[in-house]
């Protein structure tokens, strides 16, 4: 019988470290179950990354640790992605719901001493039953985090050093906030943040300006430690951080800010060459919002380490000199065949590098015809046998084919993919079988395109 592989034990964690989030849990579990020797090595592992995606889950995951208290030393990490449930509402649970015995877990019986990252993700049911209850309910059928609880985990949890507070932001527009003022003002007093996230709703009740200003402000304190950066705006100016210098900055994310000085703006960036992944998003309401985050006639070496980016596909156009050396790529809001031109007539030998290509159609119902600029990248498309055609009336979009005409040109210009996201992309239902029938030998020839390589 083969022997077990002879690792040092302090190399597990390490090894463990690089299993996807995603799968981690799943992993070690399976590792766990392979013999003895394995199983003590793998269940310490198991519970220091607490990964659940529903409440039911995390209700579970909870319970177990205020059960087993020894369990608590060895969390590191928590990441939480929750609704909260019409029977916690009612009160058919225990006395606690999930940011209850999260508070329970950390600030009040202090079972996660040795804490390092904390990532909650809220889904539905935190905020829209509130918006036809009274809000004297706030606090009782739910308990969100208030400032004694970051005061308290900032003392009980001295290592915490990635943050992400997703959807935490208004219950409606009568009730407070989760995130304002002084609580602001706490969470931005944890020292050496390596992660910070902050994403409110998105649906016009996010951070207020003032406390946005706040964050913004308090960014200088991680200069040396801030790795991930991602905030939610309110149409307020980015300003006050393209003074920075933030040399370990390799993932940075800005949604629904207002870009400003463009000289500024691009200094920022050639400041930050070490970006590795890059999202510049729009207003929720409207692409028109999305600014100018990039100069014309950008170098060939401009972010030189960019390998993700996401953003508004003018943006991306004025980038199309480093495109070429990028994995993924991300479109948000893209008119008609503006995609495909890129990737075939903006760069003749496409993007053989990319392995992920996401394209959001935009919201037509969210603008007027006078709003588009009827530019060569919209009434541009390409022919069966490879012809490239400007239509001649640029007023009007030309109906073309979504599998025959938009996905071979994405094919032939990006012929390595792996990934394909389409969003918001309408397909008659008369159309439904033969359009998936059609896409299969399209992704068969995707399939055969990465085989060959």
């Amino acid at each position: 019988m083969s022997q077990p592989i002879s690792i040092p034990p302090e190399l597990f964690p390490i090894i463990a470290s690089f299993i996807p989030l995603r799968y981690a849990p799943k992993t070690l579990l399976s590792l766990a179950l392979v013999n003895h020797h394995f199983y003590w090595v793998a269940r310490p592992l198991l519970y220091s990354r607490i990964v659940v995606g529903n409440e039911e889950n995390t209700r579970m995951v909870l319970k177990k640790i205020i059960n087993e208290p020894q369990l608590g030393m060895a969390i590191t990490e928590i990441y939480i992605m929750t609704e909260l449930s019409e029977d916690t509402l009612d009160g058919k649970h225990e006395s606690y719901d999930v940011m209850g015995g999260l508070r329970y877990i950390s600030v009040k019986k202090k079972l996660v001493p040795r804490l390092v990252a904390l990532h909650i993700y809220l889904l539905d049911g935190w905020f829209e039953p509130f918006r036809n209850t009274n809000s004297s309910m706030l606090g009782k059928s739910y308990s969100p985090f208030r400032l004694s609880f970051w005061t308290t985990l900032r003392v009980v949890c001295p290592q915490l050093q990635s943050l992400s507070l997703r959807n935490m932001g208004y219950a409606s527009f009568d009730l407070n906030s989760w995130l304002e003022g002084d609580v602001v003002d706490e969470i931005m007093s944890f020292s050496q943040l390596s992660t910070l996230r902050i994403e409110c709703q998105s649906n016009g009740c996010g951070l207020q300006n003032e406390d946005m200003k706040r964050i913004l402000g308090a960014l200088p304190r991680f200069t040396t430690s801030l790795f991930t950066l991602s905030l939610n705006g309110k149409y307020e100016s980015i300003k006050p951080v393209l003074s920075l210098h933030l040399p370990n900055l390799r993932w940075l994310r800005l949604c629904m800010f207002v870009p400003g000085d463009l000289p500024e703006v691009m200094g920022f960036f050639r400041r930050h060459e070490q970006l590795e992944s890059l999202s510049l998003m729009y207003s929720s309401i409207s692409f028109l919002y999305s600014g100018q985050w990039f100069s014309d006639n950008v170098e060939d070496q401009f972010l030189p380490n960019l390998k993700h980016l996401k953003a508004t596909f003018d943006n991306i156009l004025t980038l199309a000199p480093i495109l070429p050396r990028l994995i993924s790529l991300s479109f948000a809001e893209s008119v008609n065949f503006q995609v495909p031109y890129l990737l075939r007539a903006v760069i003749p030998d496409g993007l053989p590098r990319l392995k992920s290509l996401e394209i959001e159609s935009a919201r037509c119902s969210f603008y007027s015809p006078e709003d588009i600029e009827f530019s060569e990248s919209i009434i541009w498309h390409e022919t069966a046998d490879g012809h490239f055609v400007i239509h001649s009336d640029s007023g009007t979009f030309v109906p073309r084919s979504f599998c025959d005409d938009y996905i071979r040109s994405i094919v032939r210009g990006a012929p390595n993919l792996e990934e394909l996201g389409l969003h918001r992309f309408a397909l008659s239902s008369t159309d439904v079988v033969s359009s998936l029938s059609k896409l299969a030998v399209v992704f068969l020839h995707l399939l055969n395109s990465f085989s060959s390589n």
